[in-house]
């Protein structure tokens, strides 16, 4: 009886860890995982001309980490093809004005809406001078 316990515990515990492994936007930073998918990530004004290839957001319920919702929106714009994500904020369309305290990094992208964290953000392609 003790032998099918341990091999039932040791099987759900191998399980767990493999439907972590699956999900790659959970076991990297925000910085790491922009850099696999060929993303940049801007976090300060852009000074190159770009066109916007799609508005990309993230979700999350109560225990979602906001570099989770930012992974995903790094897969929303290699979807999409574009070669960078800005903030709303470089869009002409800040969050941010109203807080008390200056919003910088990876911050820029995040903002609450109602009871929710929200991520949002534009990915853009570069377009040449």
């Amino acid at each position: 009886m003790n032998k099918t316990i341990a091999r039932v515990i040791l099987t759900w515990i191998a399980l767990t860890l493999a439907a972590c492994q699956s999900h790659p936007e959970m076991r990297y930073t925000p910085e790491e995982y922009a850099k696999l998918r060929g993303i940049e990530l801007v976090t300060t004004p852009p000074t190159r001309h770009y066109e916007l290839v799609a508005t990309v957001q993230g979700f999350g319920g109560r225990y979602t980490t906001t570099s989770t919702m930012i992974n995903s929106m790094i897969d929303e714009a290699h979807k999409a093809g574009a070669f960078a994500l800005i903030p709303m904020e470089f869009a002409g369309e800040g969050r941010h004005a109203d807080q008390a305290k200056p919003v910088s990094g990876l911050d820029l992208f995040v903002y609450s809406e109602g009871d929710h964290t929200v991520t949002k953000g534009r990915a853009i392609r570069w377009v040449d001078d």
